[in-house]
């Protein structure tokens, strides 16, 4: 069965859940949350592919913002998107020496049966890169990012195997927090990735496939189920 990493955290959340969605293909209807991801998400990649470098990126990005038709109030994440463009590519002495390698690139790693959207790929001048996830909340600990952050590592180093991925991090978009994590060999601290926890999250998808087989996807009781769009669903096949 073909996973991704929303598909891995929907597991991992409630195993119910995961098979309404992806076994079952019981589709949901998308929230405010998820539509304003969506949006953001949207107007992020339309300026990143025509990005003119020399210019006002909040111009830039508003200007795409008042031709897009959402029906929520962007200006928030968008200003903390500016923000962090300036600061990667305008302000040498914050980050500077990047160069935008990809944006929201789907790839698909055959060998993992795995899929994923990659946001954002910069490349440094080491030619190493730097893969960025957008997340519209506010800023948390990087912690329990590291698991989806290791499949965009695996993901991307599968389609460009003559690349590494160094590092990977969030852009939270409501408060302009960045949080990232660097892959090492051997350090193993919150601000690290070591080679076997990014060997455990591969073999978590076997473990989960193998969990799927033996049909054991049972619901999760948690205070999330009031709000989960298959809650009538399964309080009629007995909840819990």
């Amino acid at each position: 069965m073909k996973l991704s990493k929303s598909a891995v955290n929907s597991f991992l959340k409630c195993r119910r859940e995961f098979k309404y969605q992806y076994i079952d293909k019981i589709k949901q209807e998308p929230n405010e949350y998820m539509q304003l991801g969506t949006d953001v998400h949207a107007i992020a990649e339309t300026f990143v592919k025509n990005i003119d470098m020399d210019g006002d990126f909040y111009q830039q990005i508003d200007d795409i913002y008042t031709s897009y038709d959402t029906k929520f109030d962007l200006s928030r994440h968008l200003l903390n998107l500016s923000i962090f463009f300036d600061l990667l590519f305008h302000d040498e002495d914050t980050i500077g020496g990047y160069k935008i390698f990809s944006a929201e690139e789907y790839i698909y790693d055959k060998e993992h049966d795995f899929s994923g959207l990659a946001d954002l790929i910069l490349e440094d001048e080491d030619g190493h890169l730097v893969v960025i996830d957008y997340k519209t909340g506010k800023s948390k600990g990087i912690k329990k990012y590291r698991l989806e952050l290791c499949y965009y590592k695996m993901l991307i180093e599968s389609k460009y195997p003559d690349k590494k991925v160094t590092t990977a991090g969030i852009l939270f978009t409501k408060d302009a927090g960045m949080r990232f994590i660097n892959f090492t060999e051997h350090q193993n601290k919150g601000s690290y990735v070591t080679q076997e926890d990014y060997e455990a999250a591969i073999q978590l998808l076997d473990f989960i496939r193998q969990e799927i087989k033996d049909n054991r996807l049972y619901p999760e009781q948690q205070y999330l189920c009031k709000h989960c769009g298959y809650k009538e669903m399964c309080d009629k096949e007995g909840g819990l």
